[in-house]
């Protein structure tokens, strides 16, 4: 029975260290993602299929002055930013039925200073691995 109690806890081990070995790695990722997605100066958002913001950037943060933990499981179509939803909505609609959807389009919108400014937003399908469009990717720069 000892012996089996040892083998049993010698095998939980080898999980643990395995598993904190994973943590670890994953941590890695997640802080280069991070990096990534915050060292895009444009606006960067994605949302879902059902419009949910899933990423926000810090250059989201400087146009539209709220923070991405404010704004993260909101629907971006709800939130007070000075951007005319209406005008974006076909883009984005395109992005989830079109996996090679791409369009652009420059809109007046109202800053977080809450001075006018021509966006340009570009809208692509964000894809997952296996290449299923799980929802849209909107690039904003002030472009006027």
């Amino acid at each position: 029975m000892n012996e089996e109690l040892q083998c049993t806890n010698d095998e939980l081990h080898t999980i643990n260290d395995a598993l904190r070995e994973r943590t670890l790695e994953l941590d890695d990722v997640t802080n280069l993602l991070h990096s990534l997605i915050n060292s895009v100066r444009l606006g960067m958002v994605v949302v879902d299929r059902e419009m949910r913001v899933v990423v926000w950037n810090r250059g989201s943060e400087d146009l539209w002055g709220f923070r991405a933990d404010e704004v993260t499981g909101s629907a971006l179509t709800s939130l007070d930013i000075g951007l005319p939803m209406e005008n974006l909505r076909p883009l984005i609609g395109n992005a989830f039925v079109d996996p090679d959807s791409f369009g652009e389009t420059v809109l007046d919108a109202v800053n977080r200073r809450g001075r006018p400014a021509q966006v340009r937003v570009t809208c692509t399908s964000f894809r997952s691995a296996g290449d299923l469009v799980g929802g849209a990717l909107l690039l904003m720069e002030v472009v006027g």
